[in-house]
């Protein structure tokens, strides 16, 4: 299935990539570009009950909290979508939405468009209240070049009207933002591992000696060595080389003295 909703997102994309040119508002940009993509993700933009357009939760004449679609479950309201002008998305239009999510309790994922660019948004810092940033992003530009990382692909196909769950999307969401910033910093700590990771790792091993910085510095080189070492292997464990040491081999290294 997931094979199959990607070939059908390409070919949408693609679609909505050559009619952007041609929304030059941001009626022109819903109505050519938002409600097509809602309509693929199996929302009916002609049923009331399931999109509802200006959507208000305003509690005050003065005090107007809106958005362009909530998008219900049950006649509550669990999507809330902004619509920007294709091209004219920016920082300064979260606060709408955020005004309108942070309104309406039932609402458990805030998306914000211009149309090409989908930027979804949860409450994983405290509920019923807005993320300041997005956990996943998909740009329907990159995908109509084949370009979509897997996490904005796995955050679409749950975002599918058979899909959604708005129970679970905040789970799924602290899931994204933490392993995010886990493969961030194990991609920093693989390309120079600091001082820190070091001597934690040291430790860990069981390395003997005192950690004075020769110590250090020689077992951060060694560190190095053997990170490159492991995802070697595992990649190789992948097409079933793992056990082949003259593919993967460690240069012996001449232990040095220490005073």
């Amino acid at each position: 299935m997931s094979e199959e909703f990607k070939n059908q997102l390409l070919v949408h994309a693609r679609t909505m990539v050559d009619r952007a040119g041609r929304a030059q508002s941001e009626e022109a940009t819903k109505q050519f570009l938002i409600l097509p993509f809602l309509q693929f993700l199996g929302y009916d933009p002609l049923d009331p009950d399931e999109v509802l357009p200006e959507a208000d939760a305003s509690f005050s004449d003065k005090f107007k909290n809106r958005v362009d679609y909530a998008i219900c479950k049950e006649n509550t309201p669990v999507i809330a979508v902004e619509a920007k002008k294709v091209g004219s998305l920016s920082e300064a239009n979260r606060s709408e939405l955020k005004g309108y999510y942070n309104a309406v309790p039932s609402v458990k994922l805030g998306i914000l468009t211009d149309g090409l660019i989908y930027q979804l948004y949860s409450d994983t810092e405290e509920e019923n209240l807005m993320d300041n940033e997005p956990f996943a992003s998909v740009d329907l530009a990159q995908v109509a070049q084949e370009q979509i990382t897997d996490d904005a692909f796995d955050a679409l196909m749950k975002v599918r009207r058979d899909t959604f769950n708005p129970e679970d999307i905040g789970a799924d969401a602290r899931r994204k933002i933490f392993i995010s910033a886990y493969v961030e910093t194990l991609a920093k700590a693989f390309r120079d591992p600091d001082e820190r990771f070091v001597r934690t790792l040291m430790d860990m091993a069981n390395i003997e000696g005192r950690r004075m910085p020769r110590l250090v510095e020689e077992h951060t080189l060694y560190i190095s060595e053997a990170m490159n070492t492991f995802f070697d292997k595992k990649l190789l464990e992948r097409v079933g080389f793992a056990d082949r040491t003259d593919i993967v081999k460690v240069a012996p290294a001449e232990p040095q003295p220490y005073p």
